[in-house]
């Protein structure tokens, strides 16, 4: 994995079932790719369903989805995954959705993951193997330029 670069997660393309009643992709399935990019990037870490056995894992607290245009049945589309920050128990992540042929942003989500004692119901450090595979791609990642809609709020009304 060259983490000196944003990371390619996976691929795939806009199903059917996925469209809503305007003919594009469902507000839902935004975070559902979304999740499945931070499921593949904690897999990459270390964080399987061995781990999580263990009783512990990352849960997601805050998620930020920000549409850019319409995504289509069968349209290709690819996510890429940049660390943004990152501490023992957490993790502030910044994905893209882009067209799988034209490299188009079509969405990005940010999230902020927590490391979790699943019987205690707290953040706590995450174990030592994780931590060993993620601080390698931490280095490369924190040098790259910050996402131009990271940490974006829209505008509140008074």
């Amino acid at each position: 994995m060259d983490a000196t670069k944003p990371i390619k997660i996976f691929e795939t393309r806009i199903h059917e079932d996925w469209i809503d009643y305007n003919g594009h992709m469902t507000e839902a399935r935004y975070l559902h790719l979304i999740s499945e990019g931070s499921d593949e990037f904690l897999r990459r870490i270390g964080m399987d369903m061995d781990y999580v056995a263990t009783g512990f894992s990352y849960y997601s607290v805050e998620t930020h989805i920000l549409n850019k245009t319409e995504i289509r049945e069968g349209e290709p589309v690819a996510v890429e995954f940049q660390l943004l920050d990152w501490s023992e128990k957490k993790l502030h992540i910044f994905q893209r959705i882009l067209h799988g042929k034209t490299g188009m942003e079509l969405a990005s989500g940010e999230q902020i993951l927590l490391h979790v004692d699943m019987k205690e119901n707290k953040a706590v450090p995450a174990s030592a193997h994780i931590i060993k595979l993620l601080k390698p791609i931490a280095e490369a990642q924190l040098k790259l330029p910050w996402p131009k809609t990271a940490g974006r709020v829209g505008k509140q009304r008074s």
